[in-house]
């Protein structure tokens, strides 16, 4: 989590009051807690919730990020850490222990003293004590899911016994399967149940290894519960069943009749999760037999590879497959069907295909969609409400809002009636029908009447849920009652009146309170009436807002309306109870028409993406798993071209029984290898979840699992960084971090840069702008005297990135001489020097005070001076209780003199000897504060922008009051700024220079406070390192999972596999490898993309057709990305791609794809190296050893049959000289083609002038073989 979303706003926590006995007796409890070390424990003191012990050391460190926030509660010997948390904090924490987390349990405690009791507690898998705060302001996205496992060998086979409970909408599951040695099948039910909970016996039996299955779960990211293997036992368990499953008890008899140890798991379910003790459960749960046979098989590694769920990381929604597809319009319900559906991919055809249908249906008829959408964001969860309704608490609201929803639906019946495409009996069937079954006048027609009759709809608007006065006989005489002394209590109101010579309402006012009905008159309207008042009435108190007084008739009416709307409230609230538990009856509606709804939804979702994206979707056409190929033709991964400033290239993907059914890609790195693999599953999967795919034309066969294999180095995902740092800053300049920032244009307009400064300690920052990044160890020199100097402290380290200018030998040598220490972050990691890399807030800033006030660009130098100058002064969540200012300087800092940026002001002129009306002031604008003692910089109004600056000593004045000589005065006039002419400003680089100082430099992990990981890709999957293993290594984790799919994979399956063995040898490696494709293809023979670095792996292709094979022919193919590196710069560059598509206009118009057939004879590995800023030393001697190592010799033909294919150890059939001379002629066909004015001509003119260049080309290629190859 980040800090910054975590601090009690202002700094300040609440502060825990409590006398030496109420303390003693508080610790003496708390100490007889029984220890339970995954357990949070908070206790409400009302206004605010505290946590004690270890449980308050974890909140500091976790959620406020410093030890500070530490209390100490009674004496030093017997005293315990403490820790308050305010109610927001509250729901924050509560939110990422049970939502985020699953490695802790929340339990609330309510008392005082030494007497508290336990009323809430919750998992990961049972959240329904904490639902109201954990969904206050979010909706709820999943339905959490408890599992219980029972692994036991029968008959020399491991089976594994499993069973559910989802406790939100009250479904219970049981399942018996085989399953491996690895578990693959307990990982794929416990991904597709969404599993946030699992319940295992602690004392099992050793002769089955249960490490896979707690890794199998870890993977997961699931609470393990261990129970005591007594608890898994069916003793009783139909009769508990009975008193909670829906309906007659004998079909849940039959069901259990086909289980033998799921019984046990169960029984320990129902136990565990406590369903008998609320009596609300009973008879409202469903039952039912999981089939892991009906869905799609995933596992996690699958699920991180193609992106199906959100993550913490991502930048924003649609880095994952649920936050693209998520467009539903209901307040929950569709995004968890999305989310079950995204983990339940189907794989029945014409299941798949009736969903397509509906999808279509709403694709091809927009007044269909938007009339569907219109009604659906008017209504609620009304899962959730059902699940309100049956809690003992349960009050009028969650009726009125189902009402209210329901009464919707209609309206959605007769949008659905409207439709006559060619879909219209689908509808019928699959919504139609069903909608009019359950609005029949005795289902849904009942609870209406109920709801019209019962509860007074008028007051509603008003936040009010009361029964209807004519609902009983025995409130509609009571209200009549109350009504009555209400109107005696108005009439001696107006008697009072007159009697004091008041006017009504206007100077006595008649008041409800603590004291009942009461009159109310100023104090200064008293001293009129004081003496009849003393005499005739009782005055009850006086105050600053007048003088309360009653008689002794208005307070016997008072009485009695208290006593009669005691009684009404009495009588209601038993007619509420009443209304509520005939509303529970109709639960199975409520169900069913949430059922119903949320499909609509998520239909209706998959049309708008369909159609909403730059290039729209097509439908798919499903063939079975027997039949059929995978052909995605210009398919695209739906996330990576969802992202703002991203131009996807298309690729074809062939999957070809018998020709290209095994497919080997090669090509460089960072050519796009793995988004590619990648996007092929996401598009079989989003066709078997029944969305259109992005592709311009798309044939599946159904798969029945998807793996995902993906190499630990070549993931785009990082590891997430640490919230915050382990430690801080002690004092001042302790550590200074510094980064240059930049370029930005346009230059100010003294022509300076821009250069920013952060204090870790103090989170103080300097800002000085520079010319250009050559400046910046001047800077450095000079501000770091200056401000030694000031504060009488030393700086002792700076932290940097690798810049050249923070490299150079002078910086060096500087730094060496003042023995200051050098800390040095990695490439592209900014998150290590997070403090100073915050400057995106100052940016941030800079933009809206320019954009707010209309200003040029060019004044950005005093919008950043401005913008550093407020921040220092302003309260930060990251030091509680102070300012940067005041904990830097220990003073608080002076805001008297503070302007708003960009107002008109009037500066006073100085020039002597004026007339009497001569103007005194000139037009200004003010642009900001700068350093002490804070000049401020206006603007004036002309034509040409031009800057000021006033000197301090001028005596300025002020509308009422003088300004000190250190203020320049201005008079605001609370008008924008208006640039009536802006001149051209010469666009040049910019660059910036931040530093901080922070805590102990010693320590070699480097600082991060709030940045998070910027993911350069959202389409690939983690590393093996954030996979929650412990004591794995990489290449380990990665033979576990090619095990897994080894051992899970069959002929119906889709494998993806990305860079395999590359964490060991190259030859162990390859030989794995190469062991592993003849396997998949010899004995699994499921479709698979093997994408590799290991180029003799090509030669398998050559395996086609092979005589000496037992199996019929699979059909490998070889497939790469093309690249090209740039002589002149000898850069990895994408020229090739570029070339290829030009060359292709010329002759016959079509793009060639990126994603080719052929294999690719180098990974570019050193060129990537130069991307990344190696050493020229280190890149030079890279080539040289590459070299020597190079094997030329031609890669194994096992076919015996000539090959002029080029793969990698094999003999180039091209001259470098013919590489370099053929790229430099291709260069110049790309800016001779680019110059054409083929917008300012007409067709036939703008023929002639390609065909000449293709002619020239042509000729010039006919010497060069390297280009011949694109003719």
């Amino acid at each position: 989590m980040d800090s910054e979303d975590c601090l009690p706003e202002g700094g300040k926590l609440p502060e825990l009051k409590l006398d030496a006995r109420q303390a003693q007796g508080f610790i003496s409890f708390f100490k007889k807690l029984p220890k339970d070390p995954r357990a949070i424990r908070f206790f409400d003191r009302r206004d605010y919730y505290t946590a004690h012990g270890e449980n308050a050391t974890f909140i500091a460190k976790t959620y406020y990020h410093t030890m500070t926030a530490l209390r100490q509660l009674g004496g030093n010997s017997d005293g315990i850490s403490s820790v308050s948390v305010s109610r927001a904090m509250f729901e924050t924490i509560a939110r990422n222990l049970l939502l985020d987390r699953t490695d802790h349990t929340l339990e609330l405690y309510e008392g005082s003293g030494s007497s508290w009791r336990l009323t809430k507690s919750g998992t990961p898998g049972n959240i329904g004590s904490f639902e109201d705060i954990l969904f206050a302001n979010n909706d709820m996205q999943y339905s959490p899911v408890t599992v219980a496992l029972f692994p036991v060998f029968r008959e020399g086979q491991l089976y594994v016994a499993l069973s559910f409970v989802d406790m939100t909408n009250r479904k219970l599951g049981l399942a018996e399967f085989p399953e491996d040695s690895r578990f693959t099948n307990v990982e794929s039910a416990l991904v597709a149940l969404g599993c946030k909970e699992c319940l295992l016996p602690a004392d099992f039996e050793k002769s089955i290894d249960l490490q896979p299955l707690q890794d199998a779960i870890s993977n997961c990211s699931i609470l393990l519960t261990e129970r005591k293997k007594a608890e898994f036992k069916s003793r009783d368990l139909v009769q508990d069943l009975g008193r909670i499953i829906r309906g007659s008890v004998e079909p849940v008899r039959d069901l259990l009749s086909q289980f033998d140890y799921a019984l046990g798991t169960l029984g320990a379910l129902v136990s565990y999760a406590e369903l008998l003790a609320d009596d609300t459960n009973y008879g409202n749960y469903t039952i039912e037999k999981f089939n892991l046979d009906c869905y799609m098989r995933l596992d996690s590694a699958a699920v991180r590879a193609l992106n199906i769920v959100e993550g913490k990381t991502d930048v924003n929604k649609n880095f994952s497959l649920f936050g693209l597809m998520n467009r539903t319009c209901t307040a929950g319900m569709g995004k968890r069907l999305l989310n079950k559906w995204l983990k339940q991919p189907l794989i029945d055809v014409n299941e798949i295909n009736n969903r397509l249908d509906m999808v279509q249906a709403f694709a091809e008829d927009p007044e269909l969609r938007q009339g569907l959408r219109q009604q659906l964001k008017r209504i609620s969860d009304i899962d959730r409400l059902t699940h309100a309704l049956r809690k003992k608490s349960a009050n009028l609201q969650p009726v009125v809002k189902l009402y209210q929803s329901c009464s919707r639906i209609p309206y959605i019946k007769g949008v659905l009636q409207q439709y006559n495409g060619q879909f219209s009996t689908s509808v019928m069937t699959r919504f139609l029908s069903s909608l009019e079954e359950w609005l029949t006048e005795n289902r849904y027609g009942r609870f209406a009447n109920l709801v019209e009759t019962a509860i007074d709809l008028g007051q509603v608007d008003n936040g009010e849920y009361r029964i209807s006065p004519l609902y009983s006989s025995d409130l509609a005489v009571l209200k009549d009652e109350l009504s009555e002394v209400e109107n005696h209590i108005n009439n001696l109101h107006m008697h009072t009146a007159t009697d004091l010579d008041l006017s009504v309402d206007k100077q006595l006012k008649l008041e409800k309170g603590p004291f009942g009905h009461v009159f109310r008159i100023s104090k200064k309207d008293e001293q009129k009436v004081r003496k009849k008042l003393t005499t005739n009435y009782i005055i009850i108190e006086t105050r600053k807002d007048g003088v309360k007084f009653t008689s002794a008739k208005l307070k016997k009416l008072g009485d009695q309306y208290q006593s009669l709307l005691g009684d009404y409230t009495s009588c209601q609230k038993k007619i509420v109870d009443n209304v509520v538990q005939v509303s529970c009856t109709f639960s199975e509606v409520f169900e069913n028409f949430a059922a119903i709804i949320s499909e609509l939804d998520v239909l209706q979702s998959f049309a708008d993406l369909a159609i909403s994206c730059p290039v729209p979707y097509v439908r798919p056409d499903i063939t079975t798993s027997e039949e059929g190929d995978i052909i995605l033709q210009g398919s695209r991964h739906p996330c990576v071209e969802a992202q703002d400033g991203v131009n996807f290239i298309p690729n074809d993907c062939t999957l070809v029984r018998g020709k290209s059914w095994f497919q080997i890609i090669t090509g460089p790195n960072m050519g796009g290898k793995s988004t590619f693999i990648r996007q092929v599953g996401v598009n079989v999967l989003m066709a078997q979840v029944g969305s259109f795919v992005p592709c311009d034309q798309a044939s599946i066969s159904v798969r029945d699992c998807i793996f995902a294999r993906v190499g630990a180095g070549d993931c785009q995902h990082r590891r997430p960084f640490p919230a915050q740092s382990t430690y801080r800053a002690s004092d001042a300049l302790e550590l200074l971090h510094g980064d240059l920032c930049g370029p930005i244009t346009p230059a100010t307009h003294a022509g300076k840069k821009y250069f920013l400064v952060v204090d870790d300690y103090s989170r103080y920052m300097w800002v000085v702008l520079l010319r250009s990044k050559d400046e910046a160890f001047e800077v450095f020199e000079k501000l770091k005297a200056a401000t030694e100097m000031e504060h009488k402290l030393k700086v002792h380290a700076l932290r940097t990135d690798c810049g050249r200018e923070f490299m150079s030998n002078e910086f060096n040598d500087y730094c060496e001489k003042i023995g200051m220490k050098r800390f040095l972050t990695t490439p592209y990691t900014p998150q290590q020097n997070g403090v100073v890399e915050r400057h995106r807030i100052v940016v941030d800033m800079v933009r809206s005070l320019l954009k707010s006030k209309n200003l040029p660009a060019t004044f950005w130098g005093d919008a950043v001076s401005t913008a550093v100058y407020l921040l220092n002064r302003a309260p930060t969540k990251a030091v509680i209780g102070k300012t940067p200012y005041e904990a830097i300087y220990g003073r608080k800092p002076n805001v008297s003199h503070l302007w708003t940026f960009g107002c008109v002001a009037h500066a006073k002129t100085a020039e002597p000897h004026l007339s009497k009306l001569a103007d005194r002031s000139t037009k200004m604008v003010f642009i900001g504060t700068r350093g002490v003692p804070a000049p401020r910089y206006t603007a004036s109004t002309n034509h040409e922008p031009s800057v000021y600056r006033f000197h301090p000593t001028l005596c300025l004045k002020k509308t009422k009051r003088r300004i000190g000589a250190q203020q320049p005065t201005m008079l605001q006039t609370g008008r924008t700024s208006r640039w009536l002419a802006r001149r051209p400003t010469k666009v040049t680089t910019t660059e910036v220079i931040t530093m901080v100082p922070t805590r102990d430099p010693s320590l070699p992990q480097p600082m991060r406070q709030v940045e998070r990981p910027r993911l350069s890709h959202p389409w690939a999957a983690p590393s093996a390192e954030t996979q929650k293993l412990r004591g794995v290594s990489t290449f380990m984790q990665e033979m576990l999972e090619t095990a897994s799919i080894l051992k899970g994979a069959s002929e119906k399956s889709l494998i993806i596999i990305d860079e395999l063995g590359r964490g060991t040898s190259t030859y162990d490696g390859f030989g794995l490898a190469w062991a592993i494709c003849e396997h998949l293809v010899e004995v699994t023979r499921a479709p698979t993309l093997f994408a590799t670095h290991f180029h003799e792996l090509t030669a398998l292709a050559n395996k086609n057709g092979d005589q000496h094979q037992h199996v019929p022919d699979l059909g490998i193919a070889n497939y790469h990305v093309g690249a090209h590196i740039d002589p002149s710069s000898r850069k990895l560059t994408m020229l090739y791609k570029v070339f290829i598509m030009i060359m292709s206009l010329f002759s016959s118009g079509s793009c060639v794809q990126k994603v080719e057939p052929g294999s690719c004879d180098q990974s570019f590995g050193i060129h990537v190296a130069e991307f990344a800023n190696f050493p020229e030393a280190v890149i030079a001697l890279a080539k040289s050893k590459a070299e020597e190592l190079e094997d030329f010799t031609s890669a194994p033909n096992l076919s015996g049959e000539p090959s002029d294919e080029v793969g990698s150890k094999r003999k180039r059939v091209f001259s470098p000289d013919d590489v370099t001379r053929g790229a430099a002629r291709a260069r110049l066909l790309l800016e001779d083609f680019s110059a054409l004015p083929l917008d300012e001509v007409d067709g036939s003119k703008a023929t002639e002038m390609v065909a000449k260049l293709k002619s020239d080309f042509e000729k010039d290629a006919a010497s060069n073989p390297w280009l011949q190859q694109f003719l």
